[in-house]
């Protein structure tokens, strides 16, 4: 790999960090493959962000109390850890991930959901008019599916539309400060899931609203000609949803596996792999940890009135 410098007000950049780990490994080069940046001090912040995010996490999350009890095992803490690293990956290297991008991916769920709402919310309040040519076809089989499927699917889109307004406006709006907005997603991110989810299951439903009603309109041969069509419009895109969404992963658990092997068993970054002169230490970090186990930082307003100035920074 070319050995690219950007840094800048510095003569040697490598000084920023050790030279190697102690097994004749570079410690440059375990970290440019880790966080796939190049430049020192982009790497220097990532590092030093990586191990901030892990400890807000660990005094702050939702699980914050799970990881205080002594009662947990090996394998749970191993997963824990690995639901520590997975949070702080994107907060370092891909700031993006929880501003831009997660109300990009959110958008386009709502966007999808209001355009076929459009269509499927309309046939439930004005169906046609060959469905309802007497107060006997209410009860038919044809008229009750086609209402039944297209109510359903129409529930889908709306639930879509209101849990992603209303994460965007509660979570990724309303906090003042990055620290408060991360905790508040980790919190809620079940419902931007459910955004997704029911974006994804009202599409898939959809074909089949529409189609309902063939058998009473077509022939029998087209009708199933046409169902046949959206069976394969379904198992096309869910393949294609399926194969893209696993390779996301395989890459996303490829990543976390290498930046892992280089965090200690408390999910930080072992000291080795730090900034030589870092703006907050695993010490520093640690000695945070233990005063929010023994009650003596909670995060209210109360304690913040008596906190060092450093961990007031570290928080805000």
């Amino acid at each position: 790999m070319n050995d690219i410098r950007k840094c800048k007000n510095i003569e040697n950049p490598e000084e920023l960090f050790n030279k190697d780990d102690g097994n004749g490994y570079s410690v440059l080069a375990k970290l440019r493959e880790a966080f796939d940046l190049v430049d020192e001090w982009e790497l220097k912040n990532a590092c030093e962000e990586f191990n901030k995010t892990v400890m807000l996490f660990r005094c702050r999350s939702t699980f914050a109390e799970k990881l205080k009890s002594k009662e947990l095992d090996k394998d749970q803490r191993k997963k824990y850890k690995e639901v520590l690293i997975e949070w702080a990956i994107p907060a370092a290297i891909c700031p993006e991930w929880y501003s831009e991008a997660l109300l990009a991916r959110l958008n386009n769920a709502m966007l999808v959901s209001a355009l076929l709402l459009t269509v499927t919310i309309v046939n439930v309040g004005l169906p046609p008019d060959f469905l309802i040519e007497n107060d006997n076809s209410k009860n038919s089989e044809s008229y009750r599916s086609f209402l039944y499927l297209n109510g359903i699917v129409s529930y889908f889109f709306m639930v879509s539309i209101i849990f992603g307004t209303f994460f965007i406006e509660n979570v990724m709006s309303r906090t003042y400060g990055k620290t408060e907005r991360l905790i508040l997603m980790e919190k809620f991110y079940g419902y931007k899931n459910c955004c997704q989810y029911s974006m994804g299951c009202g599409s898939a439903l959809f074909p089949f609203a529409l189609q309902s009603t063939l058998w009473r309109h077509s022939n029998n041969l087209d009708a199933w000609v046409l169902y046949g069509c959206a069976v394969a419009y379904v198992l096309l895109c869910g393949s294609f949803i399926y194969l893209s969404t696993k390779s996301a992963n395989d890459w996303m658990a490829f990543r976390n596996k290498v930046i892992s092997e280089l965090c200690d068993d408390d999910g930080l970054l072992k000291d080795v792999y730090m900034p030589i002169n870092p703006s907050i230490s695993n010490e520093e970090c640690k000695a945070i940890y233990k005063k929010t186990v023994k009650g003596e930082l909670t995060g209210t307003h109360k304690n913040r009135a008596v906190m060092d100035s450093h961990t007031l920074r570290y928080f805000m």
